[in-house]
């Protein structure tokens, strides 16, 4: 601090000496409004010009509080992806969409306006040892000084923030890219604020040309979407789902691929035809001494009609995350028999109707190559070893029991077992490279829950849109 005169005209020199303890943040509003606070110590070296005697004060259990607010600012990320702003930031608040720049180490943030702070308050820190006259002194020391330190820093309190620097290399996968970029501010308690970043597409998929409002409300209530004991959530809309992964990614192996989902439904459905497997039973006759036994056979496709997949709301057991299920055309079948008892002939005759069933299961994995390629994410399909059965005797008109009609089904229709024809369906993963481009300070990224081991608290679900859970961790 410059040279001062004291109480008795002496002229004195102060040096003060502060040590920043680690700081917190605090959300204060929807408008992005923030509190950074961070504990301190310190000393006042006082020297008297005169005859160079000192005085050291020291001081404690006090921190900082800042009151300021989270702007966007344009800046470039190293290959540590560690980021600056730049020297045009051009700050916006929250709710503001700004253009992800394509290539190259353009990025954006959401950092601490400290250039625009708000206050800057002295307190004491909640240990105590200070009385309000003591903390006046304290701030009359450092504050002025400690304002013009962060006010100097400008932009360099990154939380967080994207850019577009596509992976080195991200195999056969369909890679989002983010084209514009905005954020918003859940407000709650300590345990339930959070920053949500919206991201646009380049393919579009979004409706519109910005972002849509970035808020969680399922039954139309706000919460926070991160589950307890996660740090993170990334939320892919419904729509960047089914047309940037799930409907590419099945056209590879089925054809006439299309989501059905309504608006409002929980879920995702889709639609689509199998491949072409024809599926038969010929004629089947059977003779035991004097019985006679005859049953038409049947003929179905796969292909034909279109099949369904369901993802649920939940993974709660026992229904499946993800449900394929095709159901045969109605099959006719007649059949009748003869038998021979003593001298006489005994003749019986019905028809059967039966439905035949494809079911399969798909589970959520990590790409092929999880080694090389972390941030990939794909489905996995199994299908039950046999068809299924529904099957039925058409109820006879009254008269035929006369003639040996009747509403029976024969054994050989009892006993029908069909095995499941040899289908694949390899989806392309998607390669979700942007969430782990989301910028962190101190080195951090996001490091998603694995997929497969999903539980009501973390992994991936999709009440409608499509969660993926996650904590923010060291690389």
């Amino acid at each position: 601090m410059p040279t001062q005169p004291d109480e008795f005209g002496d002229k004195r020199t102060n040096t003060v000496v502060v040590n920043l303890g680690r700081p917190s943040l605090q959300i204060l509003d929807h408008d992005g409004n923030i509190t950074f606070s961070a504990p301190f110590t310190g000393s006042n070296t006082i020297t008297r010009k005169s005859d160079g005697r000192t005085a050291i004060k020291t001081f404690e259990n006090v921190k900082i509080v800042i009151t300021a607010n989270l702007s966007v600012v344009q800046g470039t990320t190293d290959a540590a992806s560690r980021f600056t702003p730049g020297a045009s930031p051009n700050p916006s608040r929250a709710g503001a969409v700004r253009i992800v720049e394509q290539g190259g180490d353009a990025a954006l943030g959401i950092c601490i306006d400290f250039p625009a702070l708000l206050s800057v308050v002295i307190e004491d820190d909640g240990q105590g040892g200070n009385t309000p006259n003591e903390l006046d002194r304290i701030a009359e020391v450092v504050k002025a000084s400690l304002e013009r330190k962060f006010r100097t820093a400008g932009f360099q309190y990154c939380l967080a923030g994207v850019n577009n620097k596509a992976p080195a290399n991200s195999g056969d996968s369909f890679v989002l890219r983010p084209a514009r970029f905005s954020f918003s501010v859940i407000h709650g308690d300590d345990d339930t604020s959070a920053i949500c970043m919206g991201i646009l597409l380049e393919d579009n998929h979004n409706a519109g040309s910005t972002p849509p409002p970035i808020e969680f409300t399922p039954k139309d209530s706000h919460v926070n979407p991160i589950p307890t004991g996660r740090t993170a959530s990334v939320i892919f809309g419904h729509r960047v789902m089914a047309n940037s992964f799930i409907v590419p990614g099945l056209i590879k192996s089925l054809s006439n691929v299309k989501c059905v989902s309504e608006k409002g439904d929980a879920g995702m459905r889709f639609e689509f035809k199998l491949p072409s497997h024809q599926i038969m039973a010929r004629k089947y006759e059977e003779i035991s001494g004097e019985m006679l036994f005859n049953m038409d056979g049947f003929s179905f496709n796969l292909d034909s009609p279109v099949s369904n997949l369901v993802f649920s709301p939940t993974n709660s057991s026992p229904t499946p995350p993800v449900k394929l299920s095709y159901t045969s055309p109605p099959q006719t079948m007649e059949w009748n028999s003869t038998d021979k008892i003593g001298l006489h002939v005994v003749s019986k005759s019905g028809v059967v109707e039966a439905e035949f069933s494809l079911t399969g299961t798909a589970s959520w994995g990590r790409g092929p190559n999880p080694e090389r390629y972390p941030n990939q994410l794909q489905l996995l399909f199994t299908f039950a070893p046999q068809l299924g059965v529904k099957i039925e005797a058409k109820k006879q008109e009254w008269w035929k029991s006369f003639f040996g009609g009747t509403n029976a089904l024969p054994p050989h229709a009892r006993d029908m077992d069909l095995k499941t024809p040899a289908i694949s369906i390899d989806m392309t993963p998607m390669d979700y490279f942007l969430t782990t481009n989301l910028l962190f300070p101190g080195e951090h990224i996001f490091h998603v829950d694995d997929p497969s081991q999903t539980t009501e608290m973390q992994g991936l679900m999709t009440p409608r849109d499509t969660i993926l859970t996650g904590m923010v961790r060291r690389k």
